[in-house]
């Protein structure tokens, strides 16, 4: 007889989960990434990137940029069907600052800046 917390251990084990990636390459007539899977390094096909807003007639789109730090998605818990729903700021790849205030956005507010750079090259995130 098998112990059940054994059997839930394989199963979680085997059902694909949040991860956090870096993208490598963009293609924007089709609003897909390349992301390299972190920490394993681990480049995936061409896949969803859901960076936009659809909203009745409202369409904003921003495509990922080689270097954005991303969450990845599994689609219904299946490993091989990755989709990018969304972008994460950290140490290495900062929230942008508002000319206006000097800070980040704060809670309630929306900040959009243009122009903000290139995320920092691999070599020079690991440096």
């Amino acid at each position: 007889m098998s112990d059940a917390r054994f059997d839930a251990a394989v199963l979680q084990g085997r059902t694909a989960h949040t991860m956090f990636g870096i993208v490598s390459a963009v293609d924007p007539v089709n609003h897909a990434v390349k992301v390299r899977i972190q920490p394993e390094n681990v480049e995936t096909g061409w896949i969803p990137d859901a960076g936009g807003v659809h909203a009745g007639d409202l369409r904003i789109a921003c495509p990922s940029s080689p270097g954005t730090h991303v969450v990845l998605q599994p689609v219904e818990g299946d490993g091989e069907h990755l989709v990018v729903t969304g972008c994460v700021f950290d140490t290495v790849v900062m929230a942008p600052v508002s000319p206006l205030t000097g800070a980040v956005a704060q809670p309630g507010e929306l900040l959009v800046k243009g122009g903000c750079g290139l995320p920092p090259s691999s070599s020079s995130a690991s440096a």
